[in-house]
């Protein structure tokens, strides 16, 4: 599993401080039942909308928010259409390689250690990679923290 980072909240209303803030909040999430029943939960108001969607959905007030790891807010410039990015690390997102049985199986043998091989160094690099790239957003951008988020 390759790491994407915790994913942080940002918004055109105000900045996420607590779990209350989050009641009435419309905020884009996912097209997934697990991040609209999370969001149900805080009493947000989700709209499941594609991510190719996500900039356009901001930017027209469709929604208020959306959350997305540091690296996805940064290449997709969201900040340019929300003014504060909470960090509220309410989740974890990763990366999954797989591949199919059949085929994985009939690749010769010392292929599938070469690829094992290089997609576990490649992880690790990513990883720090990540790790630098979020250290490095979450210094550079005015940020409110949700510390009371996780209670």
């Amino acid at each position: 599993i390759w790491d994407n980072g915790f994913r942080q909240i940002t918004s055109s209303v105000g900045p996420i401080e607590t779990p209350a803030n989050l009641e009435g909040f419309k905020i884009r999430v996912p097209v997934s039942p697990l991040w609209t029943s999370m969001f149900t939960a805080f009493k947000s108001a989700p709209a499941s909308i594609n991510f190719a969607e996500v900039y356009s959905a901001l930017q027209t007030k469709i929604v208020d928010g959306q959350e997305n790891p540091f690296a996805i807010i940064s290449t997709a410039k969201l900040y340019e259409v929300q003014q504060f990015c909470s960090v509220t690390n309410h989740m974890w997102d990763g990366f999954w390689f797989l591949a199919n049985k059949r085929a994985w199986e009939a690749m010769p043998q010392d292929m599938r250690e070469i690829v094992a091989r290089n997609l576990n160094e490649a992880g690790v690099k990513e990883r720090e990679d990540v790790a630098k790239l979020n250290a490095t957003l979450e210094r550079s951008a005015p940020l409110t923290s949700c510390t009371t988020m996780s209670a």
